[in-house]
């Protein structure tokens, strides 16, 4: 009842489709992206390409698109506006995270209060409700409780039935676009083994000689492998659509550590050592191992939006950074070293805060607080990514670690997980750790609540509690200092700095948090007899609290902002498969001059008349220079390769460009010798007409010539060419390359499918592991039915 009015009154303007959840990658890449992939499905046709984004793109292998996620049946209702079935698929990921939350408390034995007090506090996070910005994340932030019980539940009952739900759990993380949450799982089933193996073999030298069992640690540690082993198949199999695709695409991404010939960066991980360290120098290799990242490569992008060590002060005070949007008051900025913004508060209520800390302690004997303390601080500490060892090292003597050429993440835990952890360089941004990091924290604030009123530990309580209230008087005092720091820093987005409203903002926080911890106490000290009542109360406050905090993080724009016609709807209607080469999108400088309290929706509105980065999708328009969510190693298609008259021009109304003839090598833009005609018959299959040569062409006759077709070099893709005379020109065809040789005396007529095999071989597996899984599921329950 709590969370359903807290989730009404927050969701309630987008589950009807009044406004739309309009800020970062939700406003400009997965509204109008899933509005594309909704398009097509309901044409009937399964979206594995994308024509309109640069030269294509396959759509199924960039799991950010999440084509076949189970929770997309929403976007099946389509009797209700799009706005709404967006808001619909955004909201319901919540409550499911407060679900799967209060599940995984009720299995650590917390009381229902407790319980409900982490899933309310975890699901209304920081960490959780600003995720609605970038979908992926927030899919993944709500099945990741399920997962981590049902670890809990297999290691502790050490049954087949607890790794098969695992694996769902992780098979719809995958499925929803983000297998590194699905890696953190196995990380942790990993961990967990190796700790039940240690315990074992403790007790094993514990006990008396004549009671040991000798074969119990092999029993142990070889039933532990299997249950990780079938976790991994079991989610292997259930998301083999997404896996295969994506593996193939990641093969051909700046992502893949490989070097290819030519390439000569040194080795970075453990794996690329082994793969071409011969090839490197020592010198090279400990450059590349503990030098800087290189700038704007995707060895730099690993460590953008790390977590800022400081911003831990928002777990005490409710925007203690000051607020990023609509009008900019995040003073934390103009710190040095301060990093790009993942979320702009990790707030999950100060007393929740507190109550974590009284029961954490990894090495607690408690078995349930010792994990969940050790899940807590690595994933933390883990979550800074940038801010290692080398970048303290930086901040106190910068001089000296010039002359050193030490990178900054070098030493920290994230950067020995990229360098020792297989495939985990092709992820990025550290800050999203911070999801499991508060998912413990918030459990851990349950069991504490539990044992708090229990055991009446009032004195700890109130010896953390009075420490955070004086660090508030502090914070008063100083405000006005904190604020001062940010005053000549505006932002490009939200213009100059508000110091009036920063300064505000910070004493509200710190009268928050007084308030809040002071109440808490009280009815900790005073209500310990009646332990029911004291647990609503403290649960009410905390949900009042964290509502009151955190209700601005999810930035809602109005609908209208999005479905206004804009230029390109006259444009698209006069030109008949309009292309453009759109140059790169600068900011209106208008907005760091001048404030505004719409600035969300402005923003929207220009991302609109821009087409950044995909909104052109919305208009059938094809553009060069669209947004890639991994982008490929070469891209052939889009370089600017010199034709025989002149500069790379791209058209906005013509094909001419489109199919690429080649001569001795040369790249070349046709005006001739042929003309040709390109139609999309669906996402998928394209009609490509090219007639025979013109006897007046000035160039050298050929009897036959090299095209290109106008399609990212992915493989999958399958021609059939049939010439004027009906002969078949099939055999001619390179899928690798996509180059097709053609008769320039005869018309040409190719008929252009993608077809990727790993997408059907993947659709196969995943088919047939559905339903097995279903039928298991159905037996089940009969057979219980039945006794």
């Amino acid at each position: 009842m709590l969370i359903g009015s807290a989730w009404l009154w927050i969701f309630w303007s987008t589950i009807i489709g009044e406004q739309v959840v309009g800020f970062r990658d939700s406003a400009y890449l997965y509204y109008p992206l899933f509005k594309w992939i909704d398009a097509q499905w309901a044409a009937g046709v399964i979206p594995l390409w994308n024509p309109l984004c640069n030269f294509g793109i396959p759509v199924v292998h960039d799991g950010s698109s999440s084509v076949f996620y189970p929770g997309k049946i929403v976007f099946f209702l389509r009797w209700l506006p799009f706005p709404a079935r967006y808001g619909i698929y955004l909201a319901m990921h919540v409550p499911i995270a407060a679900s799967g939350t209060y599940w995984l408390a009720r299995t650590l034995k917390t009381n229902q209060c407790g319980a409900t007090l982490a899933a309310f506090a975890y699901a209304f996070s920081g960490a959780v409700l600003f995720q609605t910005t970038n979908v992926v994340y927030l899919v993944s932030a709500a099945w990741i409780p399920f997962a981590l019980c049902c670890v809990w539940l297999m290691f502790r009952e050490m049954k087949v039935r607890w790794a098969v739900w695992t694996s769902v759990f992780c098979a719809l993380m995958i499925l929803g676009g983000d297998p590194q949450m699905c890696y953190h799982v196995g990380l942790i089933c990993c961990a967990f083994a190796c700790w039940k193996l240690l315990r074992t073999r403790r007790r094993f030298y514990q006990c008396d000689t004549e009671q040991r069992d000798k074969g119990i640690r092999w029993r142990v540690g070889t039933r532990s492998a299997l249950l990780v082993g079938i976790v991994v198949v079991s989610t292997f199999s259930l998301s083999a659509v997404q896996v295969l695709p994506s593996y193939v695409w990641s093969q051909q991404s700046i992502r893949n550590g490989a070097t290819e010939p030519g390439d000569r960066h040194p080795p970075r991980t453990l794996f690329e050592l082994a793969e071409f360290g011969e090839l490197s120098s020592p010198k090279e290799i400990l450059k590349g191992f503990f030098g800087p990242p290189a700038g704007n490569t995707h060895h730099d992008h690993v460590y953008q939006f790390s977590q800022p060590p400081w911003t831990l002060s928002e777990m005490i005070w409710p925007n203690a950074s000051g607020r990023a949007y609509p009008v900019h008051q995040r003073w934390v900025d103009a710190l040095p070293g301060a990093e790009r913004m993942w979320t702009p508060s990790l707030y999950a209520g100060c007393f929740v805060f507190v109550l974590a800390l009284l029961s954490l302690n990894p090495f607690s004997r408690n078995r349930k607080l010792a994990w969940l303390s050790r899940l807590a601080l690595f994933f933390t500490i883990a979550s800074f990514g940038w801010y290692g060892a080398g970048w303290l090292a930086n901040e106190v003597a910068p001089r000296w670690m010039e002359k050193q050429n030490l990178g900054a993440p070098v030493g920290g835990l994230y950067w020995c997980m990229v360098v020792l952890l297989p495939k985990y360089f092709a992820f990025r941004y550290p800050a999203k750790l911070m999801t499991i990091a508060t998912l413990a924290i918030c459990v851990l604030a349950g069991l504490s609540l539990d044992r708090l009123l229990r055991k009446r530990t009032q004195k700890r309580l109130a010896i953390v509690s009075g420490l955070l209230v004086a660090s508030s008087v502090v914070l008063i005092i100083f405000r006005n200092r904190l604020a001062s720091l940010g005053e000549n820093l505006p932002n490009d987005l939200f213009g100059p700095f508000d110091v009036a409203g920063c300064q505000a903002g910070l004493l509200g926080s710190a009268w928050m948090t007084i308030l809040v911890l002071v109440a808490g106490c009280l009815v900790a000290r005073f209500m310990s007899r009646t332990r029911f009542a004291a647990g609503l109360l403290i649960l009410g406050l905390c949900s009042v609290d964290i509502l009151i905090a955190n209700s601005w993080l999810v930035p809602k724009v109005e609908v209208s902002r999005f479905e206004t016609q804009t230029d390109w709807s006259a444009f698209a209607e006069k030109n008949k498969d309009p292309i453009l080469n759109l140059p790169p999108a600068s900011f209106p400088s208008v907005w760091t001059e001048e404030s505004s309290e719409d600035r969300l929706g402005e923003i929207v509105s220009w991302q609109r008349k821009t087409l950044y980065p995909k909104h052109h999708l919305e208009h059938g328009i094809q553009v060069m220079g669209s947004f890639y969510s991994i982008e490929p190693k070469s891209n052939l298609r889009q370089r600017s390769v010199p034709p025989l008259n002149g500069s790379f021009v791209f058209s906005n109304a013509t094909n001419d460009w489109e199919i690429a003839a080649t001569d001795d090598s040369q790249l070349h833009r046709l005006s001739g010798p042929q003309s040709k005609s390109l139609e999309w018959v669906t996402c998928n299959e394209c009609e490509i007409l090219i007639e025979a040569e013109d006897e007046n062409y000035d160039l050298v006759k050929k009897e036959s010539w090299t095209y290109f077709l106008p399609m990212q070099m992915v493989p999958g893709w399958t021609v059939d060419a049939v010439d004027s005379n009906g002969n078949s020109q099939t055999e001619e065809f390179d899928p690798e390359s996509l180059r097709l040789v053609v008769d320039s005396a005869n018309s040409i007529k190719v008929t252009a499918r993608f077809e990727p095999k790993e997408f059907y071989v993947g659709a196969w597996i995943s088919g047939c592991s559905w339903t097995l899984w279903l039928l298991m599921i159905a037996f089940g329950f009969w057979s219980r039915r039945l006794h």
